[in-house]
């Protein structure tokens, strides 16, 4: 051991340096895994999304014909009616 370096420093300064390497390599990892985890649920979240809005198209679709045909049918209510009345006088 030299004059310059003391007992401490010497046995502290590579157990720090190699842990906090490993550490280093431990947070990458979690990182890495954390974004893939991240994309993942994007992407699922996304063909899921995605297919409620063909569900949603799909019932707007229906409920569009559905309110052609009440109005069709409304309007041929009223004017059989409107006939009945006019016949009637």
């Amino acid at each position: 051991m030299n004059s310059h370096q003391s007992a401490g420093m010497a046995v502290s300064a590579a157990p720090e340096t190699h842990v906090g390497k490993a550490h280093g390599n431990k947070l990458a990892v979690a990182r890495a895994v954390v974004s893939r985890l991240a994309l993942m649920a994007f992407g699922m979240l996304s063909m899921l999304t995605l297919g409620g809005c063909e569900v949603i198209k799909g019932i707007f679709k229906a409920g569009v014909w559905s309110g052609v045909i009440l109005v069709v049918v409304g309007i041929a209510v009223v004017g059989g009616i409107a006939a009945m009345v006019m016949k009637k006088r």
